[in-house]
């Protein structure tokens, strides 16, 4: 394992410390950078990007409520079938999703515009064909410990959490 990795392990498991010891869970890197729509959605103001807020079986305002994982194959059929805001969905590709990774929160990711996020591994839209074992391989970003996981079965059966996004002027007709 490399160093960075190592150092970035330790940070966040002293953040995890603090937090379990009644310290701040993060005051963020720069709330500006985002903006609750009030519809279910997140603006990030730097990319464009129209986050959804809430997973799949949280209340899309408050996100109270039970989290559903699904395997990825439904993630991102459930993503283009979302009807949020008037936007066209999508499964996200990794760059974007990990873009959201903030280690100044546990987990990591601003609670405050994204809270009740669970500590997990949430699926991207990035997978490819892995002709050597004749299967769909995909990725997921670890908002446990901020890493992209690789080499994840597309059609293993695997489930994981599923966050949303729009392009920004993507509306449905």
């Amino acid at each position: 394992m490399s160093i960075y990795k190592e150092l970035k392990k330790f940070l966040l498991m002293i953040i995890l410390v603090l937090y379990a010891c009644g310290g701040d869970s993060g005051t963020g890197t720069d709330d500006s950078i985002y903006t609750d729509n009030g519809n279910g959605t997140v603006t990030d103001t730097n990319t464009g990007l129209i986050w959804q807020k809430c997973g799949k079986g949280q209340n899309i305002k408050t996100c109270q409520g039970g989290y559903i994982t699904m395997t990825w194959d439904s993630a991102k059929l459930y993503c283009s079938g979302l009807e949020l805001a008037g936007k066209i969905w999508e499964l996200p590709p990794v760059d974007d999703l990990s873009g959201l990774v903030d280690i100044s929160y546990v987990p990591v990711i601003n609670s405050k515009f994204f809270p009740n996020t669970k500590n997990a591994l949430y699926w991207t839209g990035t997978g490819t064909w892995n002709y050597e074992f004749g299967s769909c391989i995909a990725t997921a970003v670890d908002f446990q410990w901020g890493e992209v996981a690789n080499n994840l079965s597309c059609s293993g059966g695997q489930s994981f959490y599923v966050r949303c996004v729009s392009k920004p002027s993507t509306t449905q007709p």
